[in-house]
């Protein structure tokens, strides 16, 4: 042991930088292999899909572009009036990772389509690492680790649901589980549980709530297995110590999301699949749980390889299987796959009674309405069984062939001659599969390759690094071809992405006009957020949620009106009235919209409204009475009236700020047609003055008689106090693991 010792000490320091770097470096390869079509040429998209297209893209566009303005997207102009951006969770503001693609160069000002490709494949490749830092913490073999790391990173969740907000969680799963692991194992246990902890924290920044709420789940119960298991008090205590460190620092260093997320989700309203949009204290209805719940018969997935559901591909299921048959007796095995099974019971949803009793007893899992999201923790569960399954058949293979491999290598055998023999029957008398047959058969094709390989391998025909290779080649063969199931060819279009780009035609017109302008929407003709995609302002776009003061009155004309809504793009008018202005190259119409406020304005009269039951009374008065009047929660302010208009010019509008110039005949109240909410402060001359919620919906500032400059900034206390708790909490956390080291 000491020679071997000493050559280690002797060896270059690049040899040793290498040996270090080959693991990532090998999965960087594997992972671009799997993913060639839009890693390696410029014909296929992961990103052709409605909620890419119409949410998603416009989104990273908008916020692209103020990053290139050296600003941050706290508020987003363009939509609805104006709303949060960070709260909405789902926009991904507060994940740093975005950032960096946003700060990456545009094309003409655009996202180019090139990078978004390769941002999806970075999830993917950082998945991989990530699992494999797991894996090999867990003492497993270097081959065992790159191939459980793939399944994880390649299969699965991850190879079939589409939105980088749940990838992006996800793919800190295996780090959340390193650091817990470690700390249940003893070593530095408070530092190894706040690490843990923090990367929670980390996924929560990700840009949906669902996954970390899983991951936090699945974490329970590994933490309340570990507490079951400690036999002496002080053993508790550690425990107990443990469990707070990681709450603590999960709580910490998710603070850039949570906080804003908080603060917004009880102002806002939340399309979940209920009959009408639930606010923060309701409920979803275990319906909607219902709805998005794993169909049993998607099991059958597993197997046949139909690249939906639970499908990790058999090298991966097969390798699992048989460490969970011969290897029981490992501690990590018994715990990942009780982990596994768990995960997949949970995504059964309503098929089982697991999940609803989880719903019901464990406060907040109702809001994470699709429990076959799941499936990513029974997919990372299978990957570390896949890793340990490996190494077992690797340690037996060449010497007495166990009975456990013999019938793994005759199941997979008769599974892929009875695949092929029902698809023979199916073609014979034409009945129509279940699944895509092609896919199928290529499953069918793997069983019995693998079959063989393992055959080979066990009997010694081939050498330990062939049979590692071949499964190797065998899983990135499988992989590849069900991630390729959902990347359409460029020639075959793109419609989701084509859209994007049928209308800059109307786009130049409305950026021609001289007044600011907000425009309505014909969601049929344009699905997508076209003002983020354009930087132009309308009222409707696709967003899960909205903020009360909006939902409750988006739908009365007078509301439209004092938004300063006064283009309409379709092909037919919606309203009387309305002008034919524009014609697109597509046929697509500009009407304008005669009636509507200007985008700022003044009034000299408020009065109070007690309840929210007051104001759609109030909204629905002549719109001259609303021009002089406006109506407040609370003490109005006290108003002067005075003969003659006031002066009243927007200025200035950006991302998060406004500025407006008046000149008041006496004391007013200037009014934004923007949307209120907590967070947006005011100067008049630079004097700091209160935001009023005029009209129950809008932003008003009082100003005295003269010349006076009016400034708007968005500066939310929840969005700038939950950046110092993530801050706080990831530096303290790696000051703890720096200094623990010493």
């Amino acid at each position: 042991m000491p020679v071997v010792e000493a050559q280690q000490v002797d060896r270059p320091r690049v040899t040793r930088l290498a040996a270090k770097l080959a693991g990532p470096a090998i999965l960087l390869v594997m992972i671009t292999g799997i993913f060639w079509k839009i890693a390696l040429t410029n014909q296929y998209t992961w990103a052709n899909s409605p909620d890419i297209g119409n949410q998603v893209l416009p989104w990273y566009q908008f916020q692209a572009g103020v990053w290139h303005k050296g600003g941050f997207p706290l508020w987003d102009p363009h939509e609805w009036g104006g709303q949060p951006m960070v709260g909405q969770i789902i926009t991904g503001a507060a994940y740093p990772l975005n950032w960096i693609l946003f700060l990456m160069p545009l094309q003409r000002g655009w996202i180019m389509l090139d990078l978004v490709n390769w941002y999806w494949v970075v999830i993917h490749y950082m998945a991989a690492l990530f699992c494999f830092f797991l894996l090999r913490d867990l003492k497993r073999g270097f081959a065992a680790s790159l191939l459980g790391s793939v399944a994880f990173a390649a299969g699965g969740y991850l190879a079939t649901i589409a939105f980088p907000q749940m990838q992006n969680g996800a793919v800190w799963t295996p780090l959340v589980f390193l650091f817990a692991l470690r700390a249940m194992r003893g070593e530095r246990p408070l530092t190894n549980a706040a690490l843990s902890g923090m990367f929670l924290g980390v996924s929560l920044l990700s840009g949906h709530h669902q996954v970390p709420m899983f991951i936090a789940l699945a974490m329970a119960g590994v933490w309340l297995y570990h507490l079951a298991r400690q036999r002496t008090a002080r053993q508790i205590r550690t425990a107990l110590g443990c469990i707070a460190a990681f709450g603590i620092f999960a709580v910490l260093a998710s603070g850039l999301q949570t906080l804003p997320a908080i603060e917004y989700g009880h102002l806002s309203l939340r399309w979940a699949g209920a009959l009408h949009p639930l606010g923060w204290n309701e409920a979803i209805p275990y319906r909607v749980h219902a709805e998005f719940s794993m169909a049993p018969d998607a099991l059958l997935g597993a197997l046949l390889t139909t690249g939906a559901g639970p499908c990790m591909g058999l090298v991966a299921l097969a390798m699992a299987l048989f460490v969970v048959a011969r290897g029981w007796h490992e501690r990590m095995v018994r715990l990942f796959a009780a982990v596994t099974l768990l995960a997949l019971l949970f995504a059964l949803g309503e098929n089982t009674i697991f999940e609803g009793l989880i719903y019901a007893l464990v406060p907040g899992v109702e809001k994470a309405r699709s429990p076959h999201m799941a499936l990513f923790i029974y997919g990372f569960g299978l990957s570390v069984l896949c890793a340990y399954g490996v190494d077992l058949f690797t340690a037996e293979a060449g010497h007495r062939t166990s009975s456990w491999s013999r019938r793994l290598i005759f199941f997979l055998s008769a599974l892929g001659i009875l695949v092929f023999t029902f698809l023979l029957i199916f073609s014979l008398v034409r009945i129509e599969a279940l699944w895509n047959s092609a896919i199928v058969a290529l499953g069918a094709l793997m069983a019995l390759l693998l079959a063989a390989t393992l055959h080979a391998w066990s009997r010694g025909h081939v050498s330990v690094r062939a049979g590692l290779i071949l499964l190797a080649c065998l899983m990135m063969l499988e992989l590849g071809s069900l991630t390729s199931l959902r990347l359409p060819h460029r020639e075959n279009g793109w419609p989701f992405i084509d859209k994007l780009s049928q209308n800059a035609d109307v786009v130049e017109f409305l950026r021609a006009q001289p007044s600011p302008v907000r425009a309505e929407l014909d969601g049929n003709e344009i699905p997508y957020n076209f003002g983020d995609w354009y930087g132009v302002d309308v009222f409707e776009s696709y967003l899960a949620s909205l903020t009360r003061n909006i939902e409750k009155i988006r739908g009365l004309p007078n509301v439209r009106a004092m938004f300063g809504i006064n283009f309409y793009i379709g092909r037919k008018q919606r309203r009387d009235g309305e002008a034919d202005v524009f014609t697109g190259r597509t046929g697509i119409k500009v009407w304008a919209n005669p009636g509507t406020f200007p985008r700022v304005w003044s009034v000299h009269q408020a009065v109070a409204i007690r309840n929210e039951t007051e104001i759609e009374p109030k909204l629905n008065q002549a719109p001259a009475d609303l021009a002089r009047e406006t109506f407040v929660f609370g003490t109005p302010p006290i108003l002067e009236g005075c003969g003659g208009p006031d002066e009243v010019t927007l200025v200035a509008r950006e991302t998060n700020r406004v500025v407006i110039d008046v000149d008041m005949r006496c004391r007013g109240m200037v009014i934004a047609g923007e949307t209120y909410f907590p967070g947006w402060k005011a100067t008049v001359d630079g004097a700091e003055v209160p935001v009023y919620e005029a009209y129950a919906f809008l932003r008003g500032v009082v100003a005295e008689a003269g010349k006076h400059r009016i400034e708007m900034r968005y500066r939310p206390a929840s969005v700038f106090w939950g950046a110092g708790m993530s801050s706080l909490g990831i530096l303290a956390a790696c000051l703890m693991a720096r200094f623990a080291r010493r």
